[in-house]
């Protein structure tokens, strides 16, 4: 008798914890999914050894370095391109330039030889968006950008519930504070209106681009009249050849460059200060990067867009992961920009739409490379020296840079970290095993569609051209 009630009791437990278990699975197939507040923000033009916690010399980016403390922060980040417009379609669409076409090219006006372009394809509607993917999860999605290339109508404003690219009348860009001002805008709205869902916020800070003219506190009050041209990027004897910066040019050039940085860490602080007073600090996601660097000098270049060199290709990355998946260190593998997309939906756990060529940085096994495409405006106005593609691949040490004119370069940037010494010629065998990897981008170039050119009117055509975007 006992044997058999036993018998019946352990059946009986067995069915409740069977109805318990299958429960649980119910209530985990209906768990809300983890959706953070997310906040992508890009700073334009800024290189990586101009920020303190990668190395620079002077504590001038407090609020970064603090996020780097707090998150991950990749020390070898390359982006695919050396210019706003391309640079960023990589973010938002996890490709390089070839696959999503958004950069210099044979624009309408440039084939007819007239200045002033447009010059350059904006992007596709056929590419899926991070924007895109998170909406499609349930977010709410806010664009606040600081630079002209990058308003609604080159292709950004994909997925996005309001895109503002409205600037100030007679203003080139946005500046800092204005940007600042207007994110904090959007969250005191998000916060009164007890909104349920998550929020994806891009943030461009624009400050470090040139022309150089940070607002006191932090400008230079007794700026030299005899350098104004340079400070304001009249570049035109540079570009041409005809002489190079001197050390004074350059210190000064340098010196405003810093000064943009420490007022766009300033900005960068205030927001994070309003994020934690709404206590929305700790639990959001955040993703810090840069478009490019800038040149003063190296290899006898100036600002960005016409060269594939270290100066403008490494650039900053900082993840921040919410408090309860806390995640802190540095990485040193190298990694691709263009990843940023895979690896916010990774977090996610949402999946990369078709198409997307680079992974998570958690899965890595990309490989690492980045474009630029002859812009026939700049070729008139400054010589054939820019009458070129050019086309960089990683590999270990070296660095492979192809360019169609024939003038390739290879580099140990292991041992030589500001490339001064070109090395192509010397190693037939790996220059051999770089062109491979290569000519696949190379045969993308050559079979690239859906090519649209950007109407531009008078207001935005004159802010790109102070900009240097057009000539």
């Amino acid at each position: 008798m006992f044997r058999r009630r036993l018998l019946i009791f352990i059946a009986v437990v067995a069915l409740l914890v069977g109805i318990g278990f299958g429960g649980w699975r119910t209530l985990s197939a209906k768990k809300k999914p983890y959706r953070p507040n997310t906040i992508l923000m890009t700073l334009d033009t800024t290189r990586m050894d101009y920020l303190s916690c990668y190395g620079y010399p002077a504590r001038i980016t407090p609020v970064i370095d603090k996020l780097a403390e707090e998150g991950l922060k990749y020390e070898f980040a390359i982006s695919p391109s050396s210019w706003t417009l391309p640079a960023h379609a990589s973010i938002f669409t996890g490709m390089l330039p070839s696959y999503h076409s958004a950069h210099y090219g044979k624009g309408e006006n440039a084939e007819k030889g007239v200045l002033g372009g447009p010059s350059f394809y904006t992007l596709h509607p056929a590419f899926p968006t991070l924007t895109e993917c998170l909406k499609e999860a349930g977010y709410l999605t806010k664009a606040i950008v600081s630079g002209p290339v990058l308003q609604e109508k080159f292709g950004f404003g994909q997925g996005f519930d309001h895109y503002d690219d409205d600037f100030p009348a007679g203003m080139e860009h946005r500046v800092g504070d204005d940007t600042t001002d207007l994110a904090i805008g959007y969250l005191t709205a998000y916060v009164r209106g007890l909104q349920q869902q998550p929020f994806f916020l891009f943030l461009n800070y624009f400050d470090p681009h040139n022309p150089f003219s940070a607002p006191a506190p932090w400008g230079t009050p007794d700026l030299n009249p005899d350098l104004v041209n340079i400070a304001s990027g009249h570049y035109d004897d540079v570009y041409k050849g005809n002489r190079v910066l001197t050390a004074e040019e350059r210190e000064l050039l340098l010196k405003e460059y810093v000064n943009e940085i420490r007022f766009m860490d300033h900005q960068i602080g205030r927001l994070f200060s309003y994020l934690k007073d709404c206590d929305l600090y700790d639990d959001a996601f955040i993703v810090i990067t840069s478009d490019h660097g800038e040149c003063f000098g190296e290899h006898d270049h100036l600002e960005h867009g016409h060269s594939l060199n270290e100066e403008l290709l490494r650039v900053p990355l900082i993840i921040k992961y919410p408090a309860k998946h806390r995640r802190s260190g540095v990485v040193k593998e190298r990694v691709s920009t263009a990843g940023v997309m895979s690896t916010i939906l990774d977090y996610l756990n949402l999946p990369a739409p078709p198409g997307v060529k680079f992974a998570s940085f958690d899965t890595g096994g990309h490989e690492l490379a980045a474009e630029i495409f002859e812009d026939l405006n700049f070729v008139q106005k400054y010589g054939e020296r820019y009458s070129r593609n050019q086309k960089a691949v990683y590999d270990g040490t070296f660095k492979f840079i192809w360019s169609s004119d024939g003038k390739h370069e290879l580099y140990n940037i292991s041992n030589d970290p500001l490339e001064v010494v070109n090395l192509y010629g010397r190693m037939p065998d790996l220059e051999k095993r770089l062109q491979a990897k290569l000519d696949p981008l190379i045969y993308e170039s050559n079979r690239m569609t859906s090519l649209t050119t950007p109407e531009l009117d008078e207001e935005l055509r004159g802010r790109l051209r102070a900009l240097g975007y057009i000539q």
